[in-house]
């Protein structure tokens, strides 16, 4: 791989089928109702709560497979559009990434986003893939950045013995609140053209807290071994 990896958009329908069940059946995290996005985008799909799983499964799929047709030109505009935008911040969002890590290389992964008809924008760490609602016109370098410091936190999460001692749960709450606060930082907000909002409710205040952290340390280690001992 290169020393930096490259983003390519993509569509995947299949996906999107999957992560619709998957955020309809298990729609809250963190004080956010990601059910509940979907449906006032997609009101249709609140039948899903009152079929049988073979019907439930019937229904999303007719319904996306419909929405992609009448859809298509959106989807492909999106797809174009999101890629020149990232295309044009691409380097300076690796020549900043790279001080925030230490110039720590990245990961292998396959690097796509995946254009998507829902909000939720999950992440797939094992891959370094992600999804990007279709929408998001005006904040995808945002959610891009986002996705990317995951990965890259993750990363460097492999190299800490003391990571080893908090659970899943707890890394990902780490992962977030780093990501709320490296994405507020002047260097990145350039990038960005904007300082992105703290997406979790429950994670508002703990961010307060967690930015004396990086304030005092400026260094991933340490934040990350800091932030661990506090808990």
């Amino acid at each position: 791989m290169e020393k930096h990896p490259h983003i390519i958009f993509c569509l995947n329908k299949e996906l999107d089928k999957d992560m619709i069940k998957e955020f309809l059946e298990y729609p809250k995290k963190a004080g956010m109702d990601f059910a509940a996005e979907i449906l006032e985008i997609h009101p249709k799909l609140k039948e899903y709560y009152g079929l049988k799983p073979k019907e439930q499964k019937a229904l999303i799929s007719d319904y996306s497979d419909l929405y992609y047709l009448e859809h298509s030109g959106d989807l492909e505009k999106a797809k174009k559009s999101f890629q020149k935008k990232w295309d044009k911040v691409e380097n300076i969002f690796f020549i900043e990434t790279d001080k925030v890590f230490n110039n720590l290389s990245w990961p292998e992964g396959k690097y796509r986003g995946f254009i998507s008809i829902i909000t939720a924008g999950p992440r797939f760490l094992e891959t370094k893939e992600f999804q990007s609602f279709y929408g998001w016109e005006r904040n995808i370098i945002g959610q891009v950045v986002h996705e990317m410091l995951h990965f890259q936190f993750y990363n460097q999460l492999s190299f800490i013995k003391e990571a080893k001692t908090i659970d899943k749960e707890e890394r990902w709450q780490l992962s977030e609140i780093f990501n709320d606060i490296i994405q507020a930082e002047p260097d990145f907000v350039k990038v960005q053209g904007y300082t992105p909002k703290v997406p979790y409710p429950e994670h508002r205040d703990l961010v307060e807290k967690y930015k004396k952290i990086w304030a005092r340390t400026q260094n991933v280690n340490e934040f990350i071994i800091k932030s661990i001992n506090i808990k």
